[in-house]
């Protein structure tokens, strides 16, 4: 259930709500996997990842017209943007831009959500 914005100095975020726990087992069983492989990262590096959201913008060089974004950014602060089910996941390594030039598939259509 996505509503509402969020914003930061690096990003606009539309704020999501899962409907049942099906994305927080999921997550967990990533941590296990991560805790068993040899990568030297964590999900939870910042904080446990609990919530959801859909990147909308990301910014690249400072904002230009800061009271036309806050305008725009007040308009959709608690908007009802709807449900999505999702239904396949692939996950991928990427930079911070997910550049399609430097996203590297690692496995395709992540199936067992909720299982």
């Amino acid at each position: 259930h996505f509503c509402g914005i969020t914003a930061s100095p690096a990003a606009i975020v539309i704020q999501g709500f899962p409907l049942d726990d099906h994305l927080g087992e999921l997550r967990d069983r990533l941590r296990k996997l991560y805790r068993a492989s040899s990568l030297h990262t964590s999900m939870d590096r910042r904080y446990k990842l609990e919530g959801a959201h859909a990147t909308a913008v990301r910014f690249r060089h400072g904002v230009t017209q800061p009271y036309a974004l806050k305008q725009l950014l007040d308009k959709y602060r608690n908007y009802e943007f709807g449900v999505a089910e999702i239904t396949s996941l692939d996950l991928v390594f990427n930079n911070w831009y997910q550049n399609l030039a430097f996203t590297i598939p690692l496995e395709h259509g992540l199936l067992g959500i909720g299982r």
